[in-house]
């Protein structure tokens, strides 16, 4: 498995806009049309034998903290996807100050929930009525994991 950094535009879109990936994870009223990535922000493309495992995004919260957008392409989902995570993991305690990663994942996702905590990702909370899909609005978790809990996900997986 590597995760490389990737500034390809058109890359991003490209694996974004796969229909089963944007029904996921655009928003009612979100246009492919309209839609850039911001390459300032870290994307990061995992790949498994030269096969592509999916995306991720890293957004710069604050000067301590991430936010995680996976994208992991259908049929990649399980073992590949977490072992890209771990190694996003990996890359993000080796390379960088952050100390921590969130996500918010829609309430109508229990699976994404799910995979993010076999990440070692904790539920921190609920940001109510933060999410509009299919006309509805619907709330959002909050999960988090801290860099000691990443190095501690991390000894764990090479035990």
């Amino acid at each position: 498995m590597s995760v490389s950094r990737t500034m390809d535009a058109d890359l991003v879109k490209s694996i974004c806009f796969i229909p089963e990936v944007w029904e996921t994870i655009a928003e009612d009223g979100q246009s492919q049309d309209e839609w850039e990535p911001d390459m300032n922000e870290g994307w990061f493309i995992a790949e498994e034998n030269d096969n592509l495992v999916g995306l991720f995004n890293l957004h710069v919260r604050n000067c301590i903290t991430l936010e995680i957008h996976p994208l992991l392409l259908p049929g990649k989902r399980g073992r590949p996807a977490h072992t890209a995570v771990m190694d996003l993991w990996r890359y993000v305690i080796e390379n960088t100050e952050f100390s921590k990663i969130v996500c918010f994942v829609p309430t109508i996702y229990r699976n994404v929930k799910l995979f993010a905590m076999s990440c070692g990702m904790k539920e921190e909370g609920l940001q109510t009525e933060s999410y509009l899909k299919n006309g509805t609005i619907t709330d959002q978790w909050c999960l988090g994991i801290t860099k000691a809990e990443i190095e501690a996900k991390l000894n764990e997986q090479s035990n």
